[in-house]
């Protein structure tokens, strides 16, 4: 019976980052949602520029408030003992490049889906991997940043998606996250059109276990590592 009641309070911590606002849940395994909250940031648009920004930071701290209310109200609602988070699961909006250092810790404001001015780099590499569109996924906004903000993209270790920047945070591991059948653009093409190829991270399927969760990020969300 201890069994039964403790796996009846097994939850999965579910977020999504969207494009003005993240959305937290906890839904319990059997399928009930415990608690749930939003949490919003401002994008900064310049339509003559082309410009659409996010401060990746403000992602964080939302993904973070937003989880704590959904967290307290789903420990309100099953009362004591409070919800076991056994999964953490995360999507965002995208492509949007978060330019991160080796910390994880993004070295410039995320060059958003909205953004358009990385259209020039967009054709250099569709020539160059024989990928198109979403199949490029944040590569021309990297390749925009490198002769754009070559000082900036000096910092950068990783070119991340927005929800890739969020299992980096959490678990310290980078990871290209790839659709079933998703193609990967070659070494060789990136290279080709100036993108140096090291800064895309190894790749992981959609829905694979990314790793543990770190002590910081727990004690922040109220977790245990």
């Amino acid at each position: 019976s201890r069994v039964t009641a403790a796996a009846g309070r097994e939850a999965v911590l579910a977020v999504d980052l969207g494009t003005t606002e993240a959305k937290a849940g906890v839904i319990a395994l059997d399928g009930r949602l415990l608690g749930a909250a939003r949490a919003r940031y401002p994008l900064v648009l310049d339509e003559a520029a082309g410009t659409a920004e996010q401060d990746a930071d403000a992602w964080w701290a939302a993904f973070v408030s937003s989880s704590r209310v959904a967290l307290a109200e789903a420990a309100e609602k099953l009362g004591s003992p409070e919800p076991e988070i056994v999964a953490i699961a995360f999507d965002g909006h995208g492509p949007s490049l978060v330019a991160a250092d080796a910390n994880g810790r993004p070295v410039a404001p995320s060059i958003t889906w909205l953004d358009r001015r990385s259209l020039a780099q967009q054709a250099r590499l569709e020539s160059a991997t024989g990928l198109y569109g979403w199949a490029l996924g944040v590569l021309p906004a990297g390749l925009w940043l490198e002769e754009h903000r070559p000082f900036v993209a000096a910092e950068a270790r990783w070119y991340l998606n927005s929800w890739e920047y969020l299992g980096l945070r959490l678990s310290g591991r980078a990871a290209l996250t790839l659709t079933p059948g998703q193609p990967v653009a070659a070494a060789a093409g990136m290279t080709a059109a100036g993108l140096p190829a090291h800064k895309v991270p190894p790749p992981i399927a959609v829905g694979a276990i990314l790793d543990g969760l770190l002590p910081g990020p727990a004690a922040e969300l109220g977790l245990r590592p």
